[in-house]
């Protein structure tokens, strides 16, 4: 059983890269306009906090870079702070439930899309949710447009 299974090809795995990025820039663009129009006060002096973070990067590959390295990494060079682990350690504990938030919302993102490649087609069934599963909705979104779905009677 294991030899029926195919990769994916190259062409179609790009593909579905780069409509995740592009829907990964475009959802975060209209979420920040959003969140700007209608609560300015939920952006902070520092950048949004972190359930402004939690809906405008609904990945959980780019919320933990940006949140558990990227801030931390910035904060510890711009302050006389003892240093990364300590800025790493505040950011975890400030951003817990909103990771929480985002790697649940994959979870699901990455059941649906394994209900999807069971139900149409067994070749890729193992890495089409894995890559869902790591790039949450945007991932879903690409996926889904990646290719053309057959009719269903």
């Amino acid at each position: 059983m294991a030899n029926n299974l195919k990769k994916p090809t190259v062409g179609a795995l790009t593909l579905a890269v780069i409509l995740t990025i592009g829907t990964s820039i475009a959802w975060a663009a209209l979420a920040l306009a959003t969140c700007l129009f209608l609560a300015p006060s939920a952006i902070e002096d520092n950048g949004p906090g972190p359930s402004v973070s939690a809906v405008v990067l609904p990945s959980p590959a780019t919320f933990a870079f940006m949140r558990f390295f990227l801030s931390p990494l910035e904060e510890s060079q711009k302050h006389s702070s003892p240093g990364f682990a300590s800025e790493l350690q505040k950011a975890i504990s400030g951003c817990y439930i909103a990771f929480t938030t985002v790697c649940l919302s994959a979870a699901v993102a990455s059941i649906v899309c394994f209900r999807r490649e069971r139900y149409y087609s067994r070749s890729t069934l193992a890495f089409w949710p894995a890559f869902v599963l790591v790039t949450g909705l945007p991932g879903l979104i690409g996926y889904l447009l990646h290719r053309r779905w057959p009719a269903t009677q």
